[in-house]
């Protein structure tokens, strides 16, 4: 099965509940959360809860890939945590937009979140998302955790000057100017055209990126499937 996995930040909330602090005075995301529930504080699912600003799209490209029986594995990193989709959020300040880069980084390694991250990508999914800043990206050197095996494409406001096979930034303006404002959900359109493509696990993430923004994706998808049939035969 096709899998795909998404790695998302977390947003900015208008009205946060709790502070940064009061979610590291506990001694684990868990027990703070059941101290909160305890409180009276109404949690809600990290998917809801971070589908905002940049992240406005996520939800409409999840249930295009699912619909299309893709395996679809959704995290937010916040400052201290990676959260699944389903995961309980508390709304809280300070959020990954609001600390500095190198602050971030110093509680990621404390609470072994990039671990975490690193633990995950360890199941080469067919293809990596990550809808970060590129200054976070930067900071994180996020490329160091891709498998050789999964292309991984950084959607960001600003592209990286990051040359290697399985990894490649898009800016968000190109995107929007090239498949509109809804581009997420036009990305997650063009995907089920080049299925074959990820499965295979032949393609760059540059090459990746070529194909869904051509024009005709469908023709390049042919195209390449005639091109590895000539050479089976060859």
């Amino acid at each position: 099965m096709l899998s795909i996995t998404i790695v998302a930040q977390d947003e900015p909330f208008e009205r946060p509940l709790v502070s940064l602090d009061d979610i590291l005075a506990f001694s684990s995301y868990g027990e703070f959360l059941s101290s909160a529930i305890r409180r009276g504080l109404t949690p809600i699912p990290a998917i809801r809860a971070f589908a905002r600003g940049r992240n406005k799209h996520v939800p409409d490209l999840i249930r295009r890939l699912r619909m299309a029986s893709i395996r679809v594995d959704v995290y937010f990193i916040s400052p201290f945590a990676l959260l699944r989709e389903e995961d309980l959020v508390i709304p809280y300040s300070e959020t990954t937009r609001e600390l500095s880069p190198r602050r971030l980084k110093y509680l990621w390694e404390e609470l072994s979140v990039l671990e975490r991250l690193a633990h995950i990508f360890e199941s080469e999914p067919h293809l990596i998302l990550l809808l970060l800043d590129s200054k976070l990206a930067q900071e994180l050197q996020v490329w160091e955790f891709i498998p050789l095996n999964s292309p991984a494409i950084l959607i960001s406001e600003r592209a990286l000057p990051v040359s290697q096979r399985n990894f490649c930034t898009v800016t968000e303006t190109y995107l929007q100017q090239r498949l509109g404002a809804r581009f997420l959900d036009e990305l997650g359109r063009r995907l089920l055209m080049i299925r074959d493509i990820l499965v295979s696990r032949e393609a760059s993430a540059q090459r990746i990126v070529t194909l869904l923004l051509a024009q005709t994706p469908i023709q390049e998808q042919s195209i390449l499937r005639f091109v590895r049939f000539a050479r089976a035969r060859a």
